[in-house]
Order: structure tokens, then C-alpha cells, then sequence
């Protein structure tokens, strides 16, 4: 190990001796705000885009019993990939068969639910609202909309559960409980500002 060089910070009073720099006590707290603050917005974040998803797995959930929508991907002559929401469930699929059924490269389909479509594939296995099918051109899974709903409600709820601000009897620099010690936290060794 070179000469000066020690892996773990030493106190030394005033400073904090890092491997290559000192930093004194007033800017490490600095920085460990701006770090909690950076670590709050992005559970924020994350709490927002899930209640926005979850919202909109809603819409397409309630929709999926209308209009049965989705996106075809073809990628050869003969072989194309589909996502799709159908009556209560999400859809994705593997296509392969005549190139005319499939020339567009990428397209979104929208049709009615009374509108007569082919014949379903042979299933596979139907459990609790999954599903595998298949058939000589096509392989089909089948999942139902709760479960991108609980997804991203989990998602929300955790993110909510981080966000909670902390009691008053905890340390403000690393969340450890303080009623047993009072004075300084025995984790980190900040003391505790009244």
C-alpha cells in the first residue's frame, strides 16, 4: 500500500482524512444533505412515474373490455412480435406464418371487442388468469392487468414508505434511534442539535 494511503477515513479532529483530500466536519454534513436531498427527489421521482403508470394500467384495464389495442413488430418476411391489451389482460405475442398477414415493419392496431377476430390458439395452460397459447403460426402469453397494477402500486407504496420524514428521537445524520443516548449517537458519533 503506498506510503499516506489508508482505505478508511481517520478523525482527526476538525477534519475527516480521506485517502486523498481532508474535509472538515461542517462540509462532510453539507454533503451528507445534499446527498439525502438528491436520494429524496429521486423516491419522489419513483413515487410519481408509479402513481402516473398506475393511473394508466387503470385506463387501459377498463378500455381493454372496449377496444382491444396493440403494437406489431415485424423484423422479416415471415416472423413478427405483438404486444396487445385485450379483455383484461396484457398480451404479447410471436407471429410467424405468410409474409403478407405481417409487411408493415411497425404498426399499431386498434379493433373493436365485437369485431370477429381468428380463432384463439389452442391454450396451452389457463391458471388464474394466465395463459400460454399456441398453434402452428403463432405463440401467445397471457397476463392479467393486476399484475402491472400491483407492480406499480408496490413501487408507489415503497417509495411513499422512504419518504416519511424521520422521528424526532432519531439522528439526523444516520436515522439511528437516540432515546437510549441522548447526547451523542453512538453510530456515527454526531452530536445531537437541540
Amino acid at each position: 500500500m503506498p506510503k499516506g494511503f489508508s482505505p478508511a477515513p481517520e478523525d482527526t479532529g476538525d477534519f475527516i482524512q480521506f485517502p486523498l483530500v481532508a474535509i472538515s466536519r461542517d462540509d462532510a454534513r453539507g454533503m451528507i444533505l445534499w446527498m439525502r436531498r438528491v436520494v429524496r427527489y429521486i423516491f419522489m421521482s419513483i413515487f410519481a412515474l408509479s402513481l402516473l403508470l398506475s393511473v394508466a394500467v387503470c385506463v387501459l384495464w377498463v378500455r381493454s373490455y372496449y377496444v382491444i389495442e396493440g403494437v406489431i413488430c415485424a423484423w422479416a418476411d415471415d416472423r413478427s412480435v405483438g404486444w396487445a391489451t385485450g379483455p383484461g389482460g396484457l398480451y404479447a405475442g410471436y407471429y410467424f406464418g405468410p409474409a403478407e398477414l405481417n409487411t408493415p415493419k411497425f404498426e399499431y392496431v386498434s379493433i373493436p371487442v365485437s369485431y370477429p377476430l381468428a380463432p384463439p390458439a389452442t391454450p396451452v395452460f389457463e391458471v388464474a388468469g394466465f395463459g400460454a397459447y399456441a398453434d402452428s403460426e403463432r405463440r401467445t402469453a397471457r397476463v392479467p392487468m393486476v399484475v402491472p397494477l400491483l407492480g406499480c402500486m408496490i413501487c408507489a407504496l415503497w417509495s411513499f414508505r422512504r419518504l416519511r420524514p424521520r422521528p424526532p428521537f432519531a439522528c439526523a445524520t444516520c436515522g439511528y434511534d437516540l432515546r437510549a443516548s441522548p447526547g451523542r449517537c453512538p453510530e456515527c458519533g454526531a452530536v445531537k442539535e437541540e
